[in-house]
C-alpha cells in the first residue's frame, strides 16, 4: 500500500499544479491545500475506473489520501523553505 501511495505522489502534485493555476488569487498555503484536495477528488474518480478491471467502480481512497498527505507536506515544506531563503 505505501508503494501504491509514493508513485500516486506524481499524478496528484501534477494535477494539483494544474489545478493552482486556477486559483492564483488565494495566497500560497490556500493554494497549495485546496489544489491537492481537488486532484484527490480527480485522481479518487479516474483510479475507480482504472481498477475496475471490468468489474465495479474500485477507488483506492486510502492510497492516494496517503500520497494526498505527502504532496500537501512537501509542497508546504518547500514553500516554507523558499519564503525563509527569500527573507534572508
Amino acid at each position: 500500500m505505501l508503494i501504491v501511495a509514493l508513485g500516486g505522489i506524481a499524478p496528484i502534485w501534477l494535477i494539483a499544479w494544474i489545478f493552482g493555476f486556477a486559483l492564483k488569487k488565494l495566497d500560497k498555503t490556500k493554494i497549495i491545500i485546496y489544489s491537492s484536495f481537488a486532484s484527490y477528488i480527480v485522481a479518487i474518480i479516474i483510479s475507480g475506473f482504472g481498477n475496475a478491471n471490468g468489474g465495479p467502480w474500485n477507488p483506492m481512497i486510502i492510497e492516494y489520501a496517503l500520497s494526498l498527505i505527502f504532496v500537501i507536506l512537501i509542497r508546504l515544506g518547500i514553500q516554507n523553505f523558499r519564503n525563509k531563503s527569500s527573507s534572508s
